[in-house]
């Protein structure tokens, strides 16, 4: 599980650990073939937004 921080963290630089790990499990449930490119991390989760849980939806909507 902690090869996925390093990409999580480039990916929510302005964000805290706790954001962070609000989309660990959805990045590794719909999205961990394309860590740990940061932008297509950043459209799988968008494309997943309806599947997402809260947290990470919210992390997701407020990058916008």
């Amino acid at each position: 599980m902690k090869h996925y921080i390093a990409p999580l963290l480039l990916l929510l630089v302005t964000v805290t650990a706790a954001k962070v790990d609000a989309c660990m499990a959805d990045v590794q449930r719909f999205c961990k073939g394309y860590v740990p490119n940061q932008e297509a991390v950043v459209a799988c989760l968008q494309a997943h937004r309806a599947e997402l849980s809260i947290p990470c939806r919210a992390v997701i909507r407020a990058r916008k």
